[in-house]
């Protein structure tokens, strides 16, 4: 990157945007952080509101901003209320995409976009990134569609796919992390299915590897997780002891044990990342260095009184 270059990143109020925001300055990026609002973001970043799901605010906001880089991490990411309600998260999942994409690729901006294993069914071994998409739930199916919408609106963009991240959020969002620590701290029983199997990546490796992939020539669709997957159950076990609480606190969730209104999962989330490997120089961890990385990625707000991992 040279110096002055700007990084717009869509949704970053979230988990994985609010991260990217954070660790962009320090590697040299000026970030301009925008979302519908903006909870305590780092004084290093230009927030900036935006509705993605209007097409004239978001070309408004790439123009005045002229960034060298976009990424949208913008998502109705939580799959149970995208079942609830599919028009709102077709809006943001595939026309909101579609419109960020348009825009970047109008300009001649470098795109990412970031995907999920979700666009999968979960009944095959491995997934490669040619394998066709085949969602089980509303969610799945809206990040299916907007992968094609991106990459038809601009073919150069990168589509990042991923299984399951593992960090504390900045300010806010959907952290797996932070929401099984409070509910330890709360003593109250946590249930994991051992029947879905996830690749999961810390965020910090995450952030790395994004920051990396805008300054590489790569496009199209690329999967990117640590070097090993594993069950959920497993894993929340595994996070549980890292955390200093007895794993008798976990039980395994059946397939029975299924929440009232909760929509289908994948159960196969295993993803192949021989392409990531190849093409990025950021190491991908092992499960273990994982997870440490993913315990290390709280950090403290140096701005006013909020504090920066609370879920």
């Amino acid at each position: 990157m040279r110096a002055g270059d700007r990084l717009l990143i869509f949704g970053s109020s979230g988990f994985v945007g609010g991260n990217l925001a954070y660790q962009a300055p320090q590697r040299g990026w000026q970030v301009i952080a925008a979302d519908q609002d903006h909870p305590g973001l780092d004084h290093k970043v230009i927030p900036r509101t935006v509705d993605i799901t209007i097409p004239g605010a978001v070309e408004q906001l790439v123009r005045e901003t002229a960034p060298t880089a976009v990424v949208n991490c913008a998502a109705l990411a939580n799959i149970d209320i995208a079942e609830r309600e599919p028009e709102l998260a077709w809006r943001v999942n595939v026309a909101g995409a579609q419109t960020i994409a348009e825009s970047c690729a109008s300009h001649g901006i470098r795109h990412i976009y970031l995907s999920t294993d979700a666009v999968f069914d979960g009944k095959k071994g491995t997934y490669h990134e040619a394998d066709t998409p085949n969602p089980v739930n509303h969610y799945g199916l809206t990040k299916a569609k907007g992968e094609g919408k991106v990459l038809d609106a601009h073919p150069q963009a990168a589509v990042v796919r991923l299984s399951l991240v593992l960090g504390y959020p900045v300010a806010r969002g959907n952290s797996f992390l932070a929401a099984l620590e409070d509910n330890l701290k709360a003593g109250k029983m946590v249930q994991a299915p051992s029947h879905e199997i996830r690749t999961p990546i810390d965020i910090l490796t995450l952030c790395s590897c994004t920051l990396e992939l805008i300054g590489i020539n790569n496009s199209g669709l690329l999967h990117l997780g640590g070097m090993e997957s594993i069950d959920r159950y497993t894993l929340t076990c595994m996070i549980t002891k890292a955390l200093g609480y007895p794993d008798n606190l976990v039980h395994i969730q059946s397939k029975t044990d299924v929440q009232a209104g909760r929509a289908p999962r994948h159960a196969n989330g295993i993803l192949d990342i021989s392409k990531a490997r190849q093409v990025l120089r950021t190491p991908l961890l092992n499960l273990e260095d994982t997870i440490n990385q993913a315990l290390q990625s709280r950090v403290t707000n140096p701005i006013g009184d909020n504090e920066y991992g609370k879920a």
